[in-house]
């Protein structure tokens, strides 16, 4: 059963939701999780996941996979260069972020990796994934050749997806609303994934004044309400999703 976890003296609550009890799909287990959930987006706003299922080593797989790669010289990673609009290698010095913020920066030293889906991928495979070349397995620094980042982040996005959908399915639960309420809708979500490369000192040399790794920006998110830039009236999790629900007809 989810339990709240008082991160403060104040009367919020983050709950921790372990997922494994969902996935026994006793009816009993669902509603009492299904009702922590609601109250906790009403109190709150947010959840910890455990018994997710992702298992430990791929994200460290992963980290070791990309640093081999963002490690190599730069000659090494060009023929993986993404072209304007693509996924891909993008190297030093490609954006400047804080120009988005109206502020005059040198361009940023982060160096980054992208993928995302197909237009109309099947999902089955590694054949979903662009960018369609991919750097090889590696030997180096590490003892035992890597997995290419295909495999791995192949396996990373089909298990996030995987989760997603179950969020999903409990967050109908929690609104009263059939299991595949949202999810009859994402069977071919759009989304990105980016591996970012932080570059020390002694790698890039000094920085021009003013220039930084990643130039000052505003990150907003979506969901559960605009957030950033956006001002909105104090709001629950749970009135605001039910006025989107009033407005919005799912088809």
């Amino acid at each position: 059963m989810g339990t709240f976890t008082s991160t403060s003296t104040s009367t919020s609550a983050i709950p921790t939701i372990d997922l494994s009890l969902w996935r026994a799909g006793l009816p009993r287990t669902r509603d009492r999780l299904a009702t922590t959930v609601d109250r906790a987006l009403q109190q709150s706003g947010f959840l910890l996941i455990t018994g997710h299922g992702v298992p430990r080593g791929l994200p460290e797989g992963i980290r070791a996979a990309a640093r081999a790669f963002f490690r190599q010289p730069a000659e090494a990673k060009m023929p993986f260069l993404k072209k304007p609009g693509e996924y891909g290698w993008s190297g030093p010095k490609a954006v400047a972020t804080g120009r988005a913020e109206g502020a005059v920066t040198p361009p940023d030293l982060v160096e980054t990796w992208s993928a995302g889906p197909c237009p109309h991928h099947s999902g089955a495979g590694h054949d979903h994934l662009l960018p369609a070349s991919w750097p090889p397995r590696t030997r180096s620094p590490y003892p035992a050749p890597l997995p290419s980042l295909q495999c791995l982040i192949a396996d990373y996005t089909h298990r996030m997806h995987a989760l997603a959908d179950e969020l999903l399915q409990l967050l109908a639960a929690a609104l009263g609303q059939p299991l595949d309420f949202f999810t009859r809708h994402t069977a071919r979500p759009d989304w990105t994934l980016t591996l970012n490369w932080y570059p020390t000192i002694a790698m890039t040399g000094a920085p021009e004044p003013g220039q930084f790794r990643v130039g000052p920006h505003t990150l907003v998110e979506s969901l559960p309400a605009p957030i950033g830039r956006v001002s909105h009236p104090p709001i629950t999790a749970r009135s605001y999703v039910r006025s989107k629900l009033a407005e919005i007809t799912l088809t």
